[in-house]
């Protein structure tokens, strides 16, 4: 298996390029009760990159998120970026 990373920053660039993403996608927390279960569906199979954005008040979750997405597909590059108070109640996911 190959090492993962995740990487944390706590403060968002002024200018994030998402123009690379295959496909953006904003994701209510009320939506998903299980991250695990949420992943294995939402996400293909064929990603080499996620970058996961979320707000700074859901610091917690960000351990949950990123080892969901570990157990779940092989991806070389998990981001996980907390934004300040920009979202509250979404996270957004960024599919390479």
């Amino acid at each position: 298996m190959k090492n993962l990373k995740v990487e944390k920053y706590y403060k968002i660039p002024m200018k994030l390029d998402l123009s690379e993403c295959k496909r953006i996608n904003e994701v209510p927390f009320s939506l998903v009760e299980n991250y695990v279960k949420f992943f294995n569906f939402f996400l293909p199979r064929n990603i080499s990159e996620v970058i996961v954005i979320i707000p700074k008040n859901k610091m917690s979750e960000s351990e949950v998120i990123g080892h969901a997405i570990r157990k779940i597909r092989n991806i070389d590059n998990i981001k996980i970026i907390l934004l300040s108070d920009k979202i509250t109640n979404k996270f957004i996911l960024c599919l390479k």
